[in-house]
């Protein structure tokens, strides 16, 4: 069977899929829609507030499949701790895990990633990331949009939650 995803979602082309692939591409699209649609999201707080949302930005790709890998261990790695001080994460290194092929093109990804920026509060730029063209892109996006930028994971402050 193959299927093809919404038209408000970037088109990845036509691709075949299993039974387990159907169900979680049609899950990731559930929970895509409650999180972007949503008036009042999940991630509420108690005080009627929500939780800030930070996007990670920072090389994917590299020479061979093991910078890949260094390179969302990274990124995983600044979003446990950006979790860890109280913000809600979205970190498209998780996101796309492995999926890069030539079947997909880098800008499929690119696109979508600049549309989640505009839901987010901030973005935090990791280490190396004005070699890649993409997280050249998603700054420039986050400037255009007037996010809070910032260079390093100490630099984001906690964020307090009710008790």
């Amino acid at each position: 069977m193959c299927i093809k995803p919404a038209k408000k979602y970037p088109s990845f082309g036509r691709i075949e899929l299993g039974e387990y692939d159907k169900w979680a591409l049609a899950e990731f699209y559930r929970c895509l829609d409650v999180l972007l649609s949503s008036k009042k999201p999940w991630f509420r707080v108690k005080r009627g507030g929500k939780m800030k949302i930070i996007y990670t930005a920072g090389p994917y790709r590299g020479d061979g499949w093991n910078a890949v890998f260094e390179n969302i261990i990274r990124a995983r790695t600044a979003a446990r701790e950006l979790w860890l001080r109280g913000w809600a994460v979205i970190c498209p290194h998780a996101n796309t895990l492995f999926m890069d092929g030539p079947e997909i093109p880098a800008m499929s990804f690119i696109e979508g990633d600049l549309e989640i920026i505009a839901r987010c509060d901030a973005i935090l730029m990791l280490p190396g990331w004005e070699r890649s063209e993409g997280s050249r892109l998603e700054y420039q996006r986050a400037m255009e949009l007037g996010l809070v930028v910032y260079l390093s994971v100490e630099d984001v402050p906690k964020e307090e939650k009710d008790a």
